[in-house]
């Protein structure tokens, strides 16, 4: 971990960078240093960079970072820094359940591979309440075939039929249902009667949930029992199913109502993937080192990252934010905070210019951005909340650039260690500013897509190749856009 020491001089402030990890750092800069002593500038940019990022770096030293290090007069206003994950990932993307973050996936090729019953109902003497449980919502981790679905063989059809059905949950839509009665009651096995439906293929990440319908009603029966003898639990196919907890009760002891039969595909791959586990792992590390290295080089030529203490995936990405608002409450006096990333361009000269010369951007606890209102929460894909148990987001800004104030700056850094993060570092920046009230000022001149406007103050999702030329356009006719 880098960290940064500030010390006064004569007419000069001289910025060491010495090598400790920030919590080290933190104390040593709290006790020596008191906070009017600090070194003070008016803006600081923080740009959100993963590890490997070395052509965006870059493109961005040679395009809008020179707003600031070729200008006297800004370089001592602006300070601009790559926030970067102190570690990598230590598992090969393809070992990984999600490439969005680092947990390893850790799977086995089951004895049995066809027709698997997916729900087992076990001897259960204890006597505590029972959540019965109306859904299984599932994740796939390797091609399988569903056969057949499933219903609890001692729930009642006494009083009418019961339909299970399977949802496709990205897609919004049904793809099989059966219905279970008394005249159609099924094949009992293993406590669950199952009816055969046509095969379908589940795809590697397909999201899926099987559940029940009762009385053609789309209620929830999810409810307490006194208990009983019996419990069920679902099976994970040697690794290839994860049920969504997060999704389903967590309640310790239940009994499903749905089951499903499945049947393992491509085995042979599976088989491949497995045996070939720890050459991946071996390529991994050598290539995370060299990684390493080069980031070293990297930081000491240029001097402009901060590695905060984090391993660097994209889940991680409000852990990253908190650390930068901490390491800069911590050696520098900031008036506000800019957020972005490194795919964006940034009017620096533009942007400082309003800061200076509007008073209504003056204000106390001041967000400055393009905001998003009534955001959908997302339950599947990149995009998908685990942790937030809402409809809507409360309002966030677009990630290609926003800025705070200084007192909005030291409440995050202040309370770090108290704020859940959820998904995404702008959405997650929303839900802990709602609960102070920000004063927001919506500017649609921070693009929140790639539709370019002459004076916009930021743009997302370019490549080098276009931030470059975005730059060049700027230098030449002073229009990003195009120069006619």
């Amino acid at each position: 971990m880098y960290c940064m020491y500030y010390a006064a001089t004569v007419g000069l402030i001289a910025v060491l960078i010495t090598k400790y990890r920030y919590e080290i750092c933190k104390n040593i800069i709290q006790k020596v240093i008191e906070p009017e002593t600090l070194p003070k500038v008016e803006l600081v940019v923080g740009v959100l960079s993963a590890r490997d990022h070395f052509e965006a770096r870059q493109a961005i030293r040679e395009t809008w970072m020179r707003t600031v290090t070729e200008n006297a007069h800004l370089s001592s206003r602006i300070q601009v820094h790559f926030v970067v994950g102190e570690t990598g990932c230590d598992v090969h993307p393809d070992s990984r359940i999600s490439k969005y973050g680092c947990e390893k996936w850790i799977v086995s090729i089951p004895d049995q591979t066809d027709d698997i019953n997916m729900v087992k109902v076990q001897e259960d003497n204890n006597y505590s309440s029972l959540m019965m449980v109306d859904r299984i919502s599932f994740m796939v981790r390797h091609p399988v075939k569903i056969n057949k679905l499933g219903l609890l063989a001692s729930f009642s059809l006494v009083h009418g039929p019961i339909h299970v059905l399977l949802h496709d949950d990205y897609r919004e839509e049904n793809m099989t249902e059966v219905e279970f009665s008394l005249e159609n009651e099924g094949v009992v096995d293993s406590g669950y009667r199952y009816m055969s439906v046509q095969p379908f293929l589940l795809p590697k990440d397909f999201e899926g949930t099987i559940r029940v319908i009762y009385h053609n009603s789309t209620e929830i029966l999810t409810r307490e029992s006194n208990g009983g003898q019996h419990s069920s639990t679902v099976g994970d196919l040697g690794g290839i199913i994860t049920v969504q907890k997060h999704r389903n009760p967590i309640k310790e002891r239940k009994l499903f109502l749905p089951s499903f039969t499945m049947s393992l595909l491509e085995k042979e791959q599976l088989s491949t993937y497995v045996k070939k586990q720890t050459s991946l792992s071996q390529e991994w590390i050598l290539k995370e080192k060299k990684i390493t290295e080069d980031l070293q080089r990297e930081t000491e030529m240029f001097g402009d990252i901060l590695f905060v203490n984090v391993t660097d995936v994209y889940r991680n990405l409000p852990t990253k934010l908190l650390y930068f608002h901490q390491i800069i409450l911590s050696s520098i006096r900031a008036d506000y905070v800019l957020k972005t990333d490194d795919d964006c361009f940034i009017d620096l000269e533009k942007i400082y210019s309003i800061l200076q010369g509007n008073k209504e951007i003056q204000n106390s606890k001041l967000w400055w951005g393009s905001f998003r209102d009534y955001w959908y929460v997302e339950h599947y894909g990149k995009w998908a909340e685990r942790e937030y148990y809402s409809s809507v987001y409360p309002r966030f800004a677009c990630g290609s650039g926003n800025i705070v104030s200084h007192d909005l700056h030291h409440w995050i850094a202040q309370n770090s260690q108290h704020l859940k993060t959820y998904q995404g570092e702008d959405i997650s920046l929303g839900i802990w500013l709602a609960a102070i009230g920000p004063t927001f000022l919506h500017d649609t001149l921070w693009k929140c897509d790639r539709s370019c406007e002459p004076n916009m103050y930021s743009i997302p999702e370019l490549l080098p190749i276009e931030l470059r030329a975005m730059w060049k356009n700027k230098q030449t006719c002073g229009n990003p856009c195009t120069c006619l």
